[in-house]
């Protein structure tokens, strides 16, 4: 039994007619007949009787009728489904993306996207390096915008393409007791608390440990936080230390925060790439979001 004779029961207990049933099949009368004996064959017992020139359902055919009319209407809402998110998935793009670089970046290439594609849509979520990573490696998202980060095997399946480099501040509260100094050396802070994305050697977690290893010492984290916003709560509430993206910065310093100078020869940047899947196959659509991405 398939999908395929069920309709064929189901209209042939509609017009109570063989010839009638399979001319709107458009199928032969043979045939008809064929598959609905088949079905019988199956369940055990006669579904249709004759009446005159008609047929009607037999009492084994009326209970059938009720079950093989509801399944085929589940069968055909569950392919509508699929046909819709099949649809959805190749007009949507999703994207993971670090909070920074929504002040600038970000709100360009999302409106040169809807421009290009009106009717289709791009979800994004704010998160951190590592968590954007493994958002595209379990193909939660298409793409991802994040900071530099480790060709560990895990990600050894994503490709990675550098978009723009961008400063980056260390700051603290303007009430820190480092917040009066004009400048410090990275060992002062051998012993100050650190607000991080996350504990890991990715994004501008890098920075801060070469800049730590490079004065002997491993920076003490005093809590992890999921964007910039967490990280200036721990940097006034908490008297932290952390580093957040230029634009940032820029954007909002009067929430309480202050860039503390640091003496050193490392470069003050953020790398952001663009990752993907590099077997994924992408749609048309992700495919157009990509060189947006991609265009200066």
């Amino acid at each position: 039994m398939n999908y395929q004779h069920l309709e064929y029961f189901l209209k042939a207990a509609e017009y109570q007619h063989y010839t009638r049933a399979a001319e709107h099949l458009h199928i032969t009368q043979p045939a008809l007949t064929k598959a609905i004996l088949g079905i019988e064959e199956e369940i055990g017992a006669p579904l249709f009787m004759k009446r005159g020139r008609n047929i009607e359902l037999t009492k084994y055919g009326k209970i059938f009728f009720d079950y093989a009319r509801r399944s085929l209407e589940e069968i055909n809402h569950g392919i509508s489904a699929v046909k819709h998110q099949v649809n959805s998935d190749l007009n949507t793009v999703n994207l993971s993306a670090l909070c920074s670089i929504n002040t600038t970046f970000l709100p360009k290439k999302s409106a040169q996207f809807h421009l290009a594609y009106p009717d289709c849509s791009l979800n994004i979520t704010f998160k951190y390096t590592t968590a954007i990573i493994k958002d595209v490696s379990n193909y939660n998202s298409t793409f991802g915008l994040c900071g530099e980060f480790d060709n560990e095997s895990e990600y050894t399946s994503l490709e990675k393409i550098l978009l723009y480099t961008e400063p980056v501040k260390f700051v603290i509260s303007r009430n820190h007791p480092l917040a009066h100094k004009k400048s410090v050396e990275a060992a002062e802070l051998k012993n100050q608390p650190f607000a991080v994305y996350n504990v890991s050697t990715n994004g501008t977690n890098r920075l801060l440990y070469e800049l730590c290893d490079g004065a002997g010492f491993r920076p003490k984290t005093l809590t992890a936080a999921y964007n910039d916003y967490g990280l200036i709560n721990e940097v006034i509430s908490n008297q932290c230390i952390s580093i957040v993206s230029y634009t940032f910065y820029k954007q909002f310093q009067s929430l309480g925060f202050t860039e503390l100078h640091i003496a050193t020869s490392i470069p003050l940047i953020q790398k952001i790439y663009l990752v993907w899947v590099r077997d994924a196959n992408l749609s048309p659509v992700a495919r157009g979001f990509r060189e947006i991405l991609m265009s200066k």
